[in-house]
């Protein structure tokens, strides 16, 4: 039997799946390619690896890289800020004589898949079923963090983009065959502009069965996340600043890769923060610590290493926008929830003077990560979404 045809579009490299959009893109390719023919096309100012060439190409019948130095990139956005209300990530990544290219491959697949509403523009004309994975409303999460972020820069971007992204994100779904989401409050959200579906992101099974502790981790705290992400910038920075300074006996190790010099300098500040940049096995701290906090301020969706501390079976310390993106999760079954500095160190504590106590609270996350967020359940949701009514 013949494969179907899927033209799958994505502005990462897929490899290695650090960070939550190439995690996505790594598992979606792995997915589909179980049942689909991939024609995968890649639009980043990135060079691939023999790695990831390895990756795409065991799992995709074909691919095209289209590399644009960062310069191309910046005159686009300088484009879109004069002349069109285009929203600047649309515009930052559309090269005409890419689309060109693109156009000369439509007749030759059945479907297409875009990743992110960056990339939306590339499918224009193409007369098959167009699919978009959204991920998370980017409008929305702007929206909701405008007033908290702590760059100005940002703060500059969420108020030009804004109204762009909200309204261009509102054309693509009327306009596509079917958009999907991880946060289920935003999919719900966009249903009243056409047809969406919640397909939450997974975790890594071996994560439900990892063992692995050492002592030196055991009375810390953890913050897990890519540190040049700004929400996770103003996380960890937050909580420096509004909890940390409470608890000077506690030890905070901040974990992720790329941790830009404003996160790197608190360890020179402070004897108890300890910034470890990219771990091959973040997990072994983890694993260790006494909980896992995410003070989110701003932001939107699932984040995927809350995910992942919670299929570890830790206690997880979450801001009300940190929780309420995990769809059936409840606050202290699964998770501890405070949004103030004096209820987030009244929580640290209370663990920290009887983890048995608070053992029940990770071991309800595990079992509702591996009732709901797994990623053969997302392989159902989204073999569903594509074959029971439009493939």
């Amino acid at each position: 039997m013949n494969k179907k045809k899927c033209l799958l579009l994505v502005s990462r490299i897929p490899f290695p799946p650090i960070g939550g959009d190439r995690l996505k893109s790594y598992n979606m390719i792995k997915v589909l390619s179980e049942r689909y023919s991939i024609q995968l096309i890649i639009i980043t100012d990135e060079r691939m690896s023999s790695d990831a060439r390895d990756f795409i190409t065991r799992n995709c019948d074909s691919y095209k890289i289209f590399v644009r130095s960062r310069m191309r990139f910046a005159i686009n956005v300088l484009a879109a800020l004069f002349f069109t209300s285009t929203p600047l990530q649309v515009r930052y990544y559309y090269f005409p004589e890419v689309k060109q290219k693109l156009n000369l491959m439509f007749s030759s697949v059945d479907f297409a898949i875009v990743n992110l509403v960056r990339l939306v523009p590339y499918v224009e004309g193409f007369s098959k079923p167009i699919f978009l994975d959204i991920v998370d409303s980017i409008g929305l999460n702007y929206l909701s963090s405008r007033k908290k972020v702590s760059s100005w820069f940002w703060k500059l971007i969420y108020r030009i983009e804004i109204k762009r992204l909200l309204t261009y994100e509102k054309e693509c779904v009327k306009s596509l065959r079917n958009t999907f989401f991880v946060n289920y409050d935003e999919c719900k959200y966009y249903s009243k502009f056409g047809s969406t579906r919640w397909i939450p992101n997974g975790v890594n099974n071996a994560l439900f069965s990892y063992v692995y502790k050492e002592d030196q981790y055991m009375n810390s705290v953890a913050f897990f996340g890519k540190m040049d992400y700004q929400p996770n910038i103003d996380a960890v920075l937050w909580f420096v600043n509004h909890v940390l300074g409470e608890l000077p006996e506690m030890s905070f190790y901040i974990i992720g890769s790329n941790p830009v010099e404003k996160v790197l300098s608190l360890q020179s500040k402070f004897a108890n923060i300890h910034v470890t940049g990219y771990l091959d096995d973040p997990y072994r701290v983890l694993n260790s610590c006494a909980l896992v906090v995410s003070p989110m301020q701003t932001g939107g969706g699932i984040q995927n290493k809350i995910l992942e501390s919670m299929a570890l079976g830790k206690v997880n310390l979450l801001t009300t926008k940190a929780a309420s993106p995990i769809q059936g999760a409840i606050e202290g079954i699964h998770y501890l929830l405070a949004d103030t500095p004096e209820l987030m160190k009244a929580h640290i504590t209370q663990v920290m003077n009887d983890r048995a106590g608070y053992e029940h609270i990770g071991e309800n996350a595990k079992k509702l990560m591996m009732e709901l967020y797994t990623w053969e359940n997302y392989k159902t949701k989204l073999y569903s979404m594509l074959e029971e009514n439009y493939i």
